[in-house]
């Protein structure tokens, strides 16, 4: 049925239009959908003291050994800490609180979508880099 004030002309290019679109919509519906698959890796981990418990507000530093761009994040209520995005490459891991002897995990290779876990366990002192 065509409205009154269209021809059948103007309706199948109306029609055709709205066809074009949608497909051109399909069309880019994959390159979206890989355009969203993640190939950066994932850092997360825990930092405790001797006696096991939690240390909460530490700082942990995660450092690119080939660019040296560094990132920091700082501990939960549980302890915990998490860097996302973290693209692949050899990284050193710095984690410190007053109060406690810093620690560092070294030559940290990440690959591609790679998640892991890094704890630390800090020494009760008072020597900070």
């Amino acid at each position: 049925m065509l409205p009154d004030n269209k021809t059948s002309k103007e309706c199948v290019a109306y029609r055709r239009t709205k066809l074009i679109g949608f497909a051109m919509v399909l069309a880019l519906v994959p390159e979206l959908l890989l355009g969203q698959a993640s190939y950066e890796a994932q850092v997360r981990g825990a930092v405790h003291d001797p006696s096991g418990g939690v240390i909460v507000g530490a700082k942990v530093t995660i450092t690119d050994v080939d660019t040296g761009i560094s990132s920091t994040a700082t501990t939960d209520d549980h302890g915990f800490y998490i860097f996302n995005g973290v693209r692949p490459g050899t990284y050193t891991l710095h984690a410190e609180m007053s109060g406690f002897r810093p620690e560092e995990a070294k030559n940290v290779v990440l690959t591609v979508s790679q998640h892991t876990n890094i704890d630390f366990s800090l020494q009760v002192g008072n020597v900070q880099y």
